[in-house]
């Protein structure tokens, strides 16, 4: 390979590869909208539904991006639904 590619490109240091949640967060509405629902989150009681709100509202009009606290929030409400299904569903109150 040393002959066809340059020797900054063969012996460059090792870069990481980050994912594409905010594109992601994007397009997932369904996944979002079904787990950081206002409903949802106001009848746990776990996080300030406002606040989850407006980093989603966030996330499709400026430039703050709060997709990893939004990948994390989501990936919690799927574990709460399949180990703690009476913390991520209480009845209304």
């Amino acid at each position: 390979m040393e002959s066809k590619l340059p020797e900054g490109v063969i012996y460059r240091s090792k870069a990481g590869f980050s994912l594409p949640l905010r594109s992601w967060m994007r397009s997932s509405s369904e996944l979002m909208d079904h787990y950081l629902c206002e409903d949802r989150l106001k009848r746990q009681g776990i996080f300030n539904h406002k606040l989850v709100g407006e980093m989603r509202s966030n996330l499709l009009s400026t430039s703050v991006d709060n997709s990893y606290t939004l990948f994390i929030l989501l990936f919690q409400q799927i574990w709460l639904d399949q180990f703690a299904p009476e913390i991520a569903l209480p009845k209304a109150r």
